[in-house]
Parts: C-alpha cells; sequence; structure tokens
C-alpha cells in the first residue's frame, strides 16, 4: 500500500511540459474550416470500476465532445458511482473553441460548469452490467466554473476508426500529470519510435481509457448538446 501510495505521489506531482496547453503554431479556425471528417460526436467509453454483478457496487458514465462545423464544440462528461449505502454524481459541461496545426488540436475552453451530489443510494446495481440512469442536461444545476488550460489534443485517423487523443489525461476538468505526451521525445513529437510505442498503450488501456471515438458526423447525428 505504502509503494502504491508513493507511485501515485509522483504521477500527480511531476511536472507536465507546456506545450501540452499550446499547438506549434497558434492558428484560429474561420468559419468552415473544421479539419475534414473531424467536426461530428466523438465519444470516449469507460467501464465500470467494480467486479461484474457486484451486488452493492457500480460505475458509469457517459463522455463525449461535439465539434461543430464553425471551430466551436461542446464537452460533456458525467459519472456515478455507487457504492454500499452513497450514490455519487458528477456531471461537467464546457465549451470553447478548437484552432489546428497538421494533426495537432488545440481545445480553448470559454465557459465551464459543474455538478456534484452525494446522498443514499437511488439506483440500486441491477443486473449483471447496471447502467446509471443519467438525467438530461438540461435538469442538471450546473454552476460556473473558473476554466482549465487550453489542452492538446492528437487527431488520429485511421482506416477503421479516427480517434482524439488527449497529450495530457483529462477528467471532469481537471487535467493530470501523465498520457500521451510521456512518450514524446521533444515538442509536439509524433513521429518517433518510442511516442509511437507510448500512444499504443494509451490506446489499448481499458480501465479509464484516454480517447475519444469518432461515432457519427455532424449532418448525420442531432446534436447531444442540446437540452
Amino acid at each position: 500500500m505504502r509503494i502504491l501510495f508513493l507511485l501515485m505521489l509522483v504521477m500527480y506531482c511531476a511536472a507536465r511540459p507546456g506545450w501540452v496547453h499550446s499547438t506549434p503554431e497558434r492558428q484560429a479556425l474561420a468559419a468552415g474550416s473544421v479539419p475534414v471528417n473531424m467536426e461530428g460526436i466523438w465519444r470516449r467509453d469507460a467501464q465500470n470500476r467494480f467486479p461484474v454483478a457486484h451486488k452493492s457496487a457500480y460505475s458509469d458514465s457517459e463522455e463525449w465532445i461535439e465539434i461543430l462545423p464553425d471551430g466551436k464544440y461542446f464537452k460533456v462528461q458525467m459519472y456515478a458511482e455507487v457504492v454500499g449505502g452513497t450514490e455519487k454524481f458528477t456531471a461537467y459541461r464546457e465549451t470553447g473553441i478548437i484552432s489546428e496545426n497538421a494533426e495537432w488540436i488545440l481545445f480553448s475552453p470559454k465557459r465551464t460548469e459543474l455538478f456534484e451530489s452525494e446522498g443514499p443510494v437511488r439506483n440500486p446495481p441491477n443486473g449483471i452490467d447496471p447502467q446509471y440512469p443519467f438525467p438530461a442536461l438540461s435538469k442538471i444545476a450546473f454552476r460556473e466554473r473558473s476554466n482549465p488550460e487550453p489542452l492538446l489534443f492528437l487527431l488520429e485517423k485511421g482506416k477503421q476508426e479516427d480517434l482524439l487523443i488527449p497529450s495530457a489525461y483529462e477528467r471532469l476538468g481537471v487535467t493530470f500529470n501523465f498520457g500521451l505526451y510521456e512518450g514524446a521525445r521533444g515538442k509536439f513529437d509524433s513521429r518517433s519510435t518510442h511516442f509511437e510505442n507510448n500512444k499504443q498503450t494509451v490506446v489499448n488501456r481499458r480501465f479509464q481509457p484516454a480517447h475519444y471515438r469518432r461515432i457519427a458526423s455532424q449532418k448525420a447525428t442531432a446534436t447531444l448538446s442540446s437540452p
């Protein structure tokens, strides 16, 4: 336990490089100039933190980013956890603009909101893989909070699917000191073998994955950011 604590302490205290909050050449997108095949819905999958069919505990999440044709974006992350007799729910909403340089995409928040609640269990585990009944965004009493720093994402265009990978792991408005950048040999490195190997490790992580998968184009899907 002591060793695990020390490892976590090092992970959280180690400073991340400043370049993860900028692009090689900051260039605001003009209206309608979002990179090809980027606008639409990008979803991040997350697994139950607890063993399947656990009698008294489970977790669930809904996380997505919607990128509009004019370069604006909406990010929504909701997380619920039921443990014993306590139920926790957190919702985070972020709006902003993107700028890009080649495969690097910078997400710059302009407004962020947070909601947190904790109380008796109202949605106990039910079934082998329970799903939490997340409320509609319009039903959540968000409160505005200070904006986090801009964060750089890598756009990975593949044969079967496109991915958005944050340069540092982010969740619920917090940017952590670990992630994709750890494989970089220098600023904005995305070509070295070391970077590629680390990228595969990040993408293949099953528990609390970092990346988002594009699941639909903007034209084909109704906006998820709407109430």
